[in-house]
């Protein structure tokens, strides 16, 4: 029998524990470490402390792209039977401006932005078609126009002011990052995230932390919570040795294969065995080491004093220099209270994290819309979740290199340790799911290969 450690207990480590065990044509004895006390890592669906009412602490939708292509993490959620929810938002708030139409954006900005705003939306509609948007990354989009240019410098070539402070505000909250710092594929890919023909969001009902709970109680592994994972290292035998801490000692267990399933920021925490290994995994943190920020402000309200303007599942705003505005009390039932979730972004969420939340909840407040400050009265409680550094600016690297080279640090000597990452995709959940299929489908075959194991075997 094979043994396979998992590390991380995210939905990247319980994405593969699941795949491992229906794709596995032999006997597995799989293991899954985690540092913290529970499973899901980003997955956090929480209640609020006054009532017991549902929302969104991280992961704050899923994105559709089945009506385009493959989705596999659609597939999976049909698979596991989990009912979900369809999210919409068509308006940005300019202040006290709500913008959803075109003859909202002639009253408010002008004719002459619209028009600007029309001509660049032609532009990229031109550049990717839905279908080609549906499709992981690959090495072929190293061939984009604007793969090797600042998502800046493509903003900039919009002549109307108000119409880049448009683009950037729309998808500002989607890149985590400031528009210097990535690249003009990532950021048009930010944009088509709005755009119906392209993508579609939706969430869980009962919270998106179900499918953790739900892959958490479907997969075999035995699970090693409170057990950070603190060194790997080649074994004598072409195995691996990973080392662990249980309280306050160190414990070791050997495998035939790793699967790191960490966030890039983790790399650094785990020592790399020989030197090899440490020089290969240092070069893979430092390709991928981009980091960006998000900071959830979540509030609880009397009632949902906005509906009237804003019946959607959540808005943009251009407070804080653009973030999402979220209505988790039309997709959770909230039993008449109002619940708003502002997701912070960029250089915003890094600077406010050094904030007491009192003061974040405070300024969350102050920069609702000025229709809704009125609404202030009804506030009864907030939370925020800070995520600074958790996810990634240029996701996928630049330039994207092929999948192999993505989840195979060190192939020659460590053919049978991967890493699993959203990061070397698109820093979605789809793109992670994308990550687990290949690396799981790669290991098997490997270790087949390898060990001359059959079906029947």
């Amino acid at each position: 029998m094979k043994k396979l450690a998992i590390i991380g207990g995210g939905p990247g480590g319980l994405m593969a524990a699941y795949l491992l065990d229906r794709k596995s044509s032999y006997s597995l004895e799989i293991t899954l470490f985690e540092a913290s006390d529970r499973l899901g890592g980003k997955i956090i669906s929480q209640q609020l402390k006054k009532v017991p009412l549902l929302f969104e602490a991280g992961v704050a939708e899923l994105y559709d792209y089945s009506q385009n292509g493959f989705d596999p993490l659609r597939e999976l959620i049909e698979t596991l039977g989990l009912p979900v929810i369809p999210m919409s938002g068509k308006t940005i708030a300019f202040g006290d401006h709500f913008i959803t139409t075109e003859t909202d954006i002639n009253r408010y900005l002008g004719e002459t932005t619209r028009g600007a705003i029309d001509r660049f939306y032609d532009r990229i509609y031109s550049l990717i078609s839905p279908t080609e948007f549906a499709k992981p990354k690959e090495p072929r989009n190293n061939d984009f126009i604007w793969a090797k240019r600042s998502f800046q410098s493509v903003l900039d070539e919009i002549p109307d002011a108000k119409a880049r402070h448009y683009f950037k505000v729309l998808s500002r909250s989607d890149l985590a990052t400031e528009p210097h710092l990535t690249n003009g594929l990532y950021g048009l890919e930010n944009i088509f995230i709005s755009e119906p023909n392209y993508v579609r969001l939706y969430s869980i009902e009962g919270g998106i932390q179900r499918l953790a709970q739900v892959l958490a109680k479907e997969i075999s592994a035995g699970v090693e919570l409170n057990s950070p994972v603190v060194r790997i290292e080649k074994g004598d035998r072409d195995t691996y040795r990973v080392f662990y801490r249980r309280d306050r000692a160190i414990e070791l267990q050997e495998f035939d294969g790793v699967i790191v399933a960490l966030p890039i920021y983790w790399f650094p925490s785990i020592e790399w065995g020989e030197a090899q290994l440490n020089m290969a995994i240092q070069k893979h943190y430092e390709y991928y080491d981009r980091p960006a920020h998000y900071l959830r402000i979540s509030m609880l309200f009397e009632s949902r004093f906005w509906q009237d303007t804003i019946a959607d599942s959540y808005f943009t705003s251009d407070a804080f220099g653009g973030c999402c505005i979220y209505d988790d009390s039309s997709r959770y039932n909230a039993g008449g209270y109002g619940v708003l979730s502002y997701l912070l972004a960029g250089n915003d969420a890094l600077v406010l994290n050094n904030f007491q939340d009192s003061k974040l909840i405070e300024k969350a407040l102050a920069n609702l819309p000025k229709s809704f400050l009125s609404g202030q009265k009804q506030f009864l409680e907030g939370q925020v979740h800070r995520w600074v550094g958790t996810i990634n600016a240029l996701p996928g690297g630049r330039p994207i290199k092929s999948l192999e080279e993505r989840h195979l640090p060190e192939p020659k000597n460590h053919p049978f340790l991967f890493v699993v990452g959203d990061y070397l995709f698109d820093s979605t959940m789809t793109g992670l799911m994308h990550s687990s299929n290949f690396v799981t489908t790669e290991i098997l075959k490997q270790l087949g290969m390898r060990s001359g194991l059959t079906k029947e075997e």
